[in-house]
């Protein structure tokens, strides 16, 4: 079931769909919508990564879960990671 929306530690409840990335970052969680604006929120990446990778999200690497859509260009880094 998908959620209808998330809701960030301040209280703001995101729609999904405006979501572009989630990024976890020590014991918070980042949510990058569109239009550049950041949330913070506690989940854990892997709750995200079940929530939405049939909704056209993809974890690019252990710390990113990307809406593919959203991808413009990539580049591996020499770390072999992008």
């Amino acid at each position: 079931m998908q959620h209808e929306y998330f809701t960030a530690e301040d209280g703001t409840q995101v729609p999904p769909s405006e979501i572009i990335r989630f990024e976890e970052n020590g014991g918070y969680n980042h949510l990058t919508l569109a239009n550049g604006t950041v949330y913070y929120t506690r989940f854990n990446l892997g709750i995200y990564e079940r929530e939405m990778v049939g909704h056209g999200f993809f974890r690019i690497n252990k710390r990113n879960l990307v809406k593919l859509s959203s991808i413009q260009s990539a580049t591996m880094n020499g770390e072999g990671q992008w």
